[in-house]
C-alpha cells in the first residue's frame, strides 16, 4: 500500500483523506491552564497513579475534590488523579440540579426548584 506522509509525520493511504489527528481525551493543555498547571498536574498524576476511584484503570486527568465552581482551589490536598470514565461519572453527578429548602420567617418551608430542570 502507498502512503503519504502529513505536515505532522502521520501516514496517510494514497487516495484517500487526511482526517487530521486523533482527537485528545485530555484537553490539559500548557495553553489552558499554564506551565504551573502543568507541573502540578504532573506531580498529581505521579502520585495517584491509579483512579482513586475505582482503583483499576491507570490516572489520566486531574480533577478537583471540591470543584473550582463551589469554591474549591488548585492546592495540592484538593486535587486527585482519575481515569477517564470515572472523572466524566463525577462531572456529570455534580452537574445534576438539586433543590434548595428555604427557611421562611413565619416557620414555613419554601423549595426552590432549579429553573432548567424539566418537572
Amino acid at each position: 500500500m502507498i502512503q503519504r506522509v502529513t505536515g505532522d509525520g502521520r501516514l496517510v493511504p494514497l487516495g484517500q483523506r487526511d482526517r487530521g489527528p486523533e482527537p485528545r481525551q485530555d484537553r490539559s493543555t500548557r495553553a489552558n491552564r499554564g506551565r504551573r498547571w502543568m507541573k502540578l498536574r504532573a506531580q498529581i498524576l505521579a502520585r495517584d497513579p491509579v483512579c482513586k476511584s475505582c482503583n483499576r484503570a491507570a490516572s489520566q486527568q486531574v480533577d478537583h475534590i471540591k470543584p473550582l465552581a463551589q469554591g474549591g482551589d488548585d492546592s495540592y490536598a484538593n486535587l486527585q488523579g482519575l481515569c477517564i470514565p470515572c472523572h466524566q461519572a463525577k462531572t456529570a453527578n455534580e452537574a445534576k440540579p438539586t433543590e434548595r429548602v428555604e427557611r421562611t420567617s413565619l416557620g414555613g418551608t419554601v423549595v426552590r426548584h432549579n429553573p432548567w430542570e424539566t418537572r
